[in-house]
C-alpha cells in the first residue's frame, strides 16, 4: 500500500456512508480532514465526531467540519474557509452526490451536475492541489450491453432513473477538466457492507433482497422457495464490500499512474442476478431460484400506465421491493477493471468475492433488519 506523507485533504460528501468511513480511514492514516458539512447535517456530523473522541481524541482532532454545500458556488459557506481550503488542502476527494433512485431529477440535477462544476471551480483555486479524486459509479454505464471500458463513457446508452443519468454527466465535466487539473475517476460497483464485520450505514439496493430472503428462512421448511430472480441469467448485480472501497480510493488519491485514469472499483467474478440469489437462498437454507424475469423487460412495464401501477404495488407489499431497484437489476454492463487491477494487485487491494464474505454480511443484515 502506498504510504503518503500527511496532507491536507478537503472531502465532501463526508457525512455520507461512504464518506464517513473514508473520513474516519484517512484521518487514522495521519491527515488534516477538511470535512464539508451541509447546514442541516451539522447536527448529525458533530455527534458523530463526539462518537470518535471517546474513541481516539487524536483521530478526532484531526477532523475540522467545514460548512458549506456543493450546490452553491463556492462551496464552503465563509471566506475565512475558502481561503483555507485554497491555502493548506493539497487533495479535494469529491464523494457528494444524490444517490436516492427514486429522487427529484432537479435535486440530482442540482448536487450531481452542478455540484461537480462548483468543485472543479474550488480545485482550480487550490494553490496547491495535487490531486481531484471524483467519486463516480458504475451506474453511468446505464443500459449498456457487454463490457464497458474504464476510458468508456458514452455509447448512446439510455438511462432509467435520473441519479444515473447525471452521474454520467458529472462524470464527463471531470473528463474534460483533465487538461488543467490533476484528476483521478473512480466508479465504484454496488456498495455493500465490510468484508470482516458486514457493518454499513445504508440500507438499498441488494438488501432488499437479502431481506426478502431472510424473512423466507425463517418459513418452514416446505415453504422456504425463491421462485424467480428478476433480473435473470443476463442482469448482473456488482457487489463491492466498502473496505475494500475505501482502500482502493485511497490508493487511487495518490497513486502517480492514476492521474487522468477512470478506475473500475468492481468484482471481476461478479454474478447474475440469478447466481447471486442462489448464494444467498443457499446460504440461508432456501431453495431456488428457479425461473427467471428478464430485468430489461420487467423495468420497462414498471415505467408506465395502469398496468406498470398494479405491479408495482405487488412488488412493494408482497416482496418489499422498491420499484426502483428494478432498474439496478436491468444492468447488463460488466465492467472491465483491468486497468483498476493493474494499479491495486500489486498493492494487495483486490476486490473479493461476495462467496467470501457473504457470513457476515448476513450476520449484520440479521442484527439490523430483522
Amino acid at each position: 500500500m502506498l504510504a503518503p506523507d500527511p496532507t491536507t485533504i478537503f472531502l465532501t460528501g463526508g457525512t455520507g456512508c461512504l464518506g464517513t468511513r473514508l473520513a474516519e480511514s484517512l484521518a487514522g492514516d495521519g491527515h488534516r480532514i477538511f470535512l464539508l458539512v451541509r447546514p442541516k447535517t451539522k447536527r448529525s456530523a458533530e455527534a458523530w465526531l463526539a462518537g470518535l473522541r471517546k474513541r481516539d481524541e487524536d483521530l478526532r482532532a484531526r477532523i475540522l467540519l467545514f460548512e458549506g454545500d456543493v450546490d452553491r458556488p463556492g462551496v464552503v459557506a465563509s471566506a475565512p474557509g475558502q481561503q483555507r481550503v485554497a491555502s493548506e488542502a493539497t487533495v479535494l476527494v469529491h464523494a457528494a452526490a444524490i444517490t436516492n433512485l427514486a429522487a427529484d431529477r432537479a435535486s440530482c440535477e442540482r448536487t450531481n451536475v452542478q455540484g461537480t462544476a462548483h468543485i472543479l471551480e474550488v480545485a482550480r483555486g487550490m494553490r496547491g492541489l495535487t490531486r481531484l479524486l471524483h467519486v463516480s459509479a458504475g451506474a453511468v454505464a446505464g443500459d449498456a450491453e457487454g463490457p464497458f471500458a474504464e476510458d468508456e463513457l458514452q455509447r448512446g446508452q439510455r438511462f432509467y432513473n435520473d441519479y444515473a443519468e447525471t452521474k454520467n454527466r458529472a462524470e464527463e465535466l471531470v473528463r474534460a477538466a483533465r487538461a488543467d487539473l490533476p484528476t483521478t475517476i473512480a466508479r465504484p460497483a454496488h456498495i455493500v457492507g465490510d468484508s470482516q464485520t458486514g457493518a454499513i450505514d445504508r440500507i438499498d439496493g441488494v438488501y432488499y433482497l437479502v431481506l426478502l430472503l431472510l424473512r423466507m428462512s425463517k418459513l418452514p421448511k416446505p415453504l422456504r422457495v425463491l421462485p424467480v430472480a428478476p433480473g435473470g441469467d443476463v442482469a448482473r448485480m456488482d457487489l463491492v464490500p466498502i473496505d475494500f472501497v475505501v482502500d482502493a480510493l485511497k490508493a487511487l488519491a495518490w497513486h502517480p499512474d492514476s492521474v487522468g485514469g477512470t478506475f473500475h472499483l468492481s468484482d471481476p467474478l461478479a454474478l447474475t442476478v440469478r447466481g447471486l440469489a442462489r448464494v444467498f437462498a443457499r446460504e440461508l437454507d432456501i431453495a431456488g431460484p428457479y425461473f427467471s424475469i428478464p430485468g430489461r423487460p420487467l423495468a420497462m412495464v414498471l415505467r408506465g400506465g395502469r398496468t406498470s401501477d398494479t405491479l408495482r404495488t405487488l412488488m412493494d407489499q408482497l416482496f418489499n421491493l422498491p420499484p426502483e431497484l428494478a432498474d439496478g437489476l436491468a444492468h447488463r454492463a460488466i465492467y472491465d477493471s483491468t486497468q483498476a487491477q493493474r494499479l491495486l494487485t500489486p498493492l494487495g487491494l483486490r476486490a473479493p468475492h461476495v462467496e467470501q464474505y457473504i457470513g457476515p454480511l448476513l450476520d449484520f443484515a440479521r442484527r439490523r433488519l430483522l
